[in-house]
């Protein structure tokens, strides 16, 4: 049964249940029963339907952070979180295949002005659309295949009750096929706070993505965030390409592979302190900086698996985490397949 199957049967049933619910009064709310732990996940349902961001968020926090947690508390809390971040799975889908024709432009002419167009943000304070796509995604990493073995070195939030992997292939399905839209959120919502998009002139940026050096203010903030979210969007396409509808799949294995390509060749750059001499100063896009980083510490053959845990940059020019990420902002920033702007 595909998730779009699944997802209907399940709107439809939550009919019966708020019926129920409004009927006679609501079981215990508490994890640690199978009743009460089902009436919680009903309530969420019952408020992400109405669009009630704040309640669904409310209801599934106490059960997501406590012992009782497991996959299927997982997604509906990343439902929750993406709820603030403007996802919605039928309309997301909707909206890209809408708009496939610009993403399949190219990545400078369609695919960042296209995430800025879909997921906009007022900014930190006005609204919480990057905070509920970087959360949704803490929570679909957590998501988990049974018995996976994780090592320390591969594992977010180690000691918690949502331990999560920063490999794709450790998860479910569905985590994947929800982390591709909420990873673009994430890179829609940042874009829109730092990059400002021109909504009159394709969306393009007009401002630079200011994380451009492994010390950069911030990068061990919304920096990590966003290079995290284009990192678990590169590895959960990956992951799900036979998964999706045919006519979506075109669209999303062109933007996987043109972004893997270029991504690995960015972090190898910022880890190496290297300005590509593609990106000579005559071209006058060339805004691309040099990481600050010493080969010698901090070189790498890809991209560090680090780079899909937000928290794993430290803001150092020693740190190879922070030199890729640092790399892979001067990519959207300069190169040809980046975000255009000035």
């Amino acid at each position: 049964m595909s998730i779009r199957t699944r997802l209907l049967n399940r709107f439809f049933a939550l009919a019966g249940v708020a019926l129920a619910l409004n009927g006679c009064s609501a079981p215990v709310e508490t994890g640690s029963d199978p009743v009460g732990k089902q009436a919680i996940l009903d309530w969420v349902d019952i408020a992400l339907s109405g669009g009630d961001c704040a309640t669904a968020v409310a209801k599934i926090k106490p059960l997501y952070e406590s012992p009782y947690s497991d996959n299927e508390v997982r997604m509906k809390a990343a439902s929750a979180y993406a709820c603030y971040a403007g996802v919605n799975f039928f309309q997301t889908v909707m909206d890209i295949e809408a708009n496939s024709g610009d993403m399949l432009a190219g990545l400078g002419e369609g695919f960042w002005p296209t995430m800025s167009k879909l997921f906009p943000s007022q900014g930190a304070g006005l609204d919480y659309r990057v905070e509920g796509a970087v959360l949704a995604i803490d929570a679909l990493q957590a998501a988990l295949s049974p018995g996976i073995a994780l090592l320390p070195s591969n594992t977010i939030n180690p000691g918690g009750y949502n331990e999560g992997s920063v490999f794709a292939t450790d998860r479910i399905s569905d985590s994947n096929i929800f982390m591709i839209f909420n990873a673009m959120a994430a890179i829609g919502t940042i874009q829109s706070r730092y990059g400002v998009p021109d909504a009159g002139n394709g969306y393009k940026k007009t401002a630079l993505l200011p994380w451009k050096t492994a010390t950069s203010i911030g990068l061990d903030g919304d920096g990590c965030a966003y290079v995290s979210a284009l990192m678990n969007l590169i590895d959960a396409l990956g992951a799900t390409a036979g998964s999706v509808p045919a006519n979506l799949s075109t669209t999303l294995t062109t933007v996987h592979d043109t972004l893997d390509l270029g991504v690995s060749a960015a972090c190898v750059l910022g880890c190496k302190g290297l300005v590509p001499p593609a990106i000579a100063p005559l071209n006058p896009r060339s805004q691309w900086v040099n990481s600050g980083c010493n080969a010698a510490v901090t070189d790498c053959a890809r991209c560090p698996d680090a780079l899909r845990d937000r928290t794993k940059c430290l803001r150092a020019n020693d740190d190879v985490t922070s030199c890729a990420a640092a790399g892979i902002i001067n990519f959207i920033n300069s190169s040809d397949n980046g975000w255009l702007g000035p």
